[in-house]
């Protein structure tokens, strides 16, 4: 059996960090003013980002080819995570 993990695709908390993340390594920002900054701005169950949903997209064009050529006529047992992630 193979199995696939798919942690997720960009979010909008991943922008605010990569931003984070590029202030420090500019010397912008001191790494307390960064985690305040991150804690202000991220939210507990953010959305995708355009390029998010077009990743998961290109990721479920991918996955049904494998799973329609593989597994016809089987069941291909999936689970997902109850987070939002849209």
């Amino acid at each position: 059996m193979k199995v696939l993990l798919v942690r997720h695709a960009q979010s909008h908390n991943n922008v605010i960090q990569a931003s984070v993340h590029r202030k420090i390594s500019n010397g912008e920002i001191k790494p307390f003013e960064a985690q305040h900054e991150w804690l202000e701005q991220r939210m507990d169950d953010p959305g995708l980002t355009s390029a998010g949903k077009k990743q998961t997209a290109v990721l479920a064009k991918h996955v049904f080819k494998k799973v329609k050529t593989k597994a016809v006529g089987r069941c291909c047992p999936c689970s997902l995570s109850p987070r939002r992630r849209r």
